[in-house]
């Protein structure tokens, strides 16, 4: 299910005119995504927002992990 909604993504994304390529990984969520931004030399990572309670991530924690992704990496992390 998670590789057809990140291929799903990246269909949308080249509609956009934006080419985004597909990771999977697995092990710590948090730091696979440090991981993986630093090894693909990333400029901006984008973090999705929370819809409702039951998300993994709490809006006030996903800003924290924001500012750890740049602290630790130097690299920008947004949420929209």
């Amino acid at each position: 299910m998670g590789e057809f909604l990140l291929l799903m993504a990246q269909e949308r994304a080249r509609e956009a005119g934006v080419e985004a390529s597909l990771i999977t990984r697995e092990g710590d969520v948090r730091e696979q995504i440090k991981a993986a931004a630093v090894e693909e030399s990333v400029d901006l990572v984008v973090l999705g927002r929370p819809t409702d309670e039951s998300s993994r991530f709490k809006l006030e924690a996903l800003r924290a992990f924001a500012a750890e992704i740049e602290e630790e990496t130097g690299i920008s992390a947004v949420i929209p």
